[in-house]
């Protein structure tokens, strides 16, 4: 009988210590699964002004986590100018949302470009969560054609971006930015801001801040849609033919290289539906319509009634 006493005392105070243990344990190994792995300190950021913007960050979205299968989080930095409907939407594809008012252009700018500078905002990431240690900064008005995360995986130190391969060698573009957020980062970009000319936006900010950085993302992560429409390709493709227009054959294979595709010929693809676009220009390239229907295939699956009313 005494035996059996103390066999029992034994085991509860065994449970005593174990328990205890065993939940600390519980707490330590998920706080380790969490903010050890890239999804927790890696982050997609988009930033939208307007609904039809926010419209192409569901698009973008979408190809993100489910054609691409992301690991990372998406981010929306938004202003107020985004509707509750579109706000609704955009919560419901798990992005997270951040309200912010865009840092003010020079008085006498072009006012097309107001609201250009919100996403500066990303810039001061490391406020929001401080576990973020890089994001990706997208344009809202490009569409992904491959998947992203690799990204992630570049050396770097705070701040790289694609060459604006259409304007210069030594000019940077910021529709694509890989950035490691944080104070001084926030702080630099901040008072250029404070100082900004009337002939100076977001671009032109980035490129006096960065365009020294000797460091640069592919030019395959900001090809432009207008090489469909011209029939041309972009000199980091290689060698083009002696009277400078692409082939069938040449466009395809740029179609193949591309990562990112810019929409600047013919505007955006929520102006005109792509009868319209076909109408409008009827000598480009077929992938230039076939990238514009693919955006509004998408935008017609992921955006609320209203945005859109045809392919």
């Amino acid at each position: 009988m005494l035996v059996l006493c103390s066999r029992r005392k034994f085991h509860i105070q065994l449970l005593r210590l174990c328990v205890p243990a065993f939940i600390i344990i519980c707490i330590v190994w998920q706080n380790l699964r969490v903010y050890s792995t890239p999804s927790a300190y890696n982050a997609y950021v988009f930033y939208a002004h307007s609904d039809n913007y926010a419209c192409s960050v569901l698009v973008n979205a979408h190809i993100l986590q489910h054609l691409m299968g992301t690991r990372y989080r998406i981010f929306a930095i938004i202003s107020d100018g985004i509707s509750r409907t579109m706000q609704d939407a955009l919560a419901a594809k798990n992005i997270s949302l951040i309200k912010e008012t865009p840092l003010p252009l020079h008085a006498n700018s072009i006012p097309y470009y107001e609201g250009c500078l919100l996403k500066l905002a990303a810039f001061r990431m490391h406020e929001y969560d401080s576990s973020i240690q890089r994001l990706l900064v997208l344009d809202a008005d490009q569409l992904i054609l491959r998947n992203l995360d690799m990204i992630f995986d570049t050396q770097m130190t705070d701040f790289m971006a694609p060459t604006a391969y259409w304007i210069s060698n030594d000019t940077i573009t910021s529709t694509c930015m890989l950035i490691q957020p944080g104070k001084p980062m926030w702080d630099r970009v901040k008072a250029a801001a404070k100082s900004i000319k009337s002939d100076k936006y977001d671009m032109d900010l980035i490129n006096d801040l960065f365009a020294e950085r000797g460091d640069r993302l592919s030019e395959r992560y900001v090809t432009l849609n207008s090489h469909w429409e011209d029939w041309n390709i972009p000199l980091w493709m290689g060698s083009r033919s002696s009277n400078g227009t692409a082939t069938d054959q040449q466009l395809r294979a740029l179609y193949d290289q591309a990562a990112i595709i810019h929409f600047t010929a013919a505007g955006k693809p929520w102006m005109h539906d792509t009868q319209a676009l076909r109408e409008q220009k009827p000598d480009v390239h077929p992938l230039m319509v076939e990238q514009w229907a693919r955006w509004r295939s998408l935008a017609l699956q992921n955006c609320p009634a209203g945005i859109l009313e045809l392919v």
